[in-house]
């Protein structure tokens, strides 16, 4: 339903804070969105945070529900219908065909599946075979030191537009 497009555009935003980069917030209309980035970037603390009353959670790279995968991909997709978030898809490419047939299926509902993974090589090859013009792709990348500190729009030391911090040094903690 639309009521979860909202919830998606408000993490996207900044809802937690963080410095928007890399991501084309136009592409929210789509019926997927992949979330990608480095491990421990808090992809899935995010997730979790924002979309635990609205979608079910999988991670998919458990050795019980990869193996259940293997054994019965369409069953597994039954079992988890939208809305739905996959965490760590990356580990079961198998499932990326039944998405893009849900999707191709029902392809005015935005936001039904939020996909996330840390491998984003593998990541991005399955998205771009699979889900091409179906998916938006947002990066999140770890905190830098400035949202950790509570300033994420602190100038940095060698921000030219602000010459009075131009040579302040900014202290690690």
């Amino acid at each position: 339903s639309d009521a979860r497009l909202p919830q998606v555009k408000a993490v996207a935003q900044g809802t937690y804070q963080r410095e928007a980069t890399g991501s084309d917030l136009s592409g929210l209309g789509f019926p997927a969105i992949t979330l990608s980035g480095p491990r421990q970037a808090g992809k899935t603390t995010l997730l979790k945070r924002f979309f635990h009353s609205d979608y079910r959670y999988v991670s998919v790279d458990r050795p019980d529900v990869r193996q259940t995968i293997l054994a019965d991909p369409r069953g597994f997709f039954e079992l988890y219908p939208p809305p739905v978030i996959f965490d760590e898809i990356q580990a079961s490419p198998e499932l990326m065909s039944y998405i893009r047939e849900h999707v191709d299926d029902h392809r005015s509902e935005p936001a039904q599946f939020i996909l996330s993974g840390s491998n984003n090589i593998l990541l991005s090859r399955h998205v771009a075979e699979t889900l091409a013009g179906r998916t938006a792709v947002l990066r999140l990348f770890p905190f830098t030191q400035r949202e950790l500190d509570g300033e994420p729009d602190r100038p940095l030391p060698w921000d030219r537009d602000q010459p009075d911090t131009a040579l302040k040094a900014v202290p690690l903690h």
